[in-house]
């Protein structure tokens, strides 16, 4: 299920990837005001922000690339599945907390009060995109400041397939995006990202023609 976020103008955290982009263009879909926030913050590669840079390009949209330093990232990209071992080696801690907070900043500096993230029901491994989470992040950013923030997540209760099927209708260029973990010309095909995103597109029920190392 997609929600419909609360009207207003959206800091939304941007990596490049399906599910970001799709949201980014949700948002504009809706002629809400956006503003994207990449952030670099030691990636083994430099794809995803280099992704996500060239598509804000193409749409003209406003966007700040943030460098963060001395965050523990992972340093080994695994391969399969997605399952609790594998998840959390791949777990960069408090990452999206850190985002969070850096896109309230800029909500903050632009005037606005609205800030959204792409995470989606199948994101659930992860501690920082549960909805648990999601609801303390609001209560947070809602005292955090003299004015509230106010954080949406419109794919929380969303597949990564019904992602892809809205990302398709809103004409979202889906084969340019990137999940992959490795930072190849050609996603690998075989680590747990690129792994959702073929079982997503089959849900879906629309041609994957994203590019694998690895069919």
């Amino acid at each position: 299920m997609i929600e419909v976020p609360e009207e207003g103008k959206y800091v939304v955290l941007l990596s490049g990837g399906l599910d970001s982009t799709t949201l980014l263009y949700y948002l504009r879909s809706l002629n809400y005001r956006v503003h994207a926030l990449i952030v670099s913050y030691g990636q083994m590669h430099f794809k995803e922000t280099l992704i996500a840079s060239l598509l804000c390009k193409n749409l003209n949209q406003p966007y700040t690339l943030l460098r963060v330093s001395g965050l523990k990232t992972w340093t080994k990209v695994v391969e399969g599945e997605y399952t609790p071992e594998n998840t959390k080696a791949m777990t960069v801690p408090f990452r999206n907390s850190i985002f969070l907070l850096h896109a309230a900043n800029l909500a903050v500096s632009l005037g606005w009060r609205h800030v959204a993230y792409a995470a989606h029901k199948g994101d659930a491994p992860y501690p920082d995109c549960t909805a648990e989470y999601v609801y303390a992040m609001k209560t947070l950013l809602e005292l955090a400041h003299h004015e509230p923030i106010t954080l949406e997540a419109p794919f929380l209760g969303a597949t990564k397939g019904e992602i892809v099927q809205l990302g398709a209708k809103l004409g979202v260029p889906l084969e340019r995006t990137w999940s992959c973990y490795k930072g190849g010309d050609k996603h690998c095909g075989k680590c747990p990202t690129c792994l959702e995103r073929k079982k997503a597109f089959e849900e879906a029920g629309i041609d994957d023609l994203t590019e694998y190392e690895h069919v």
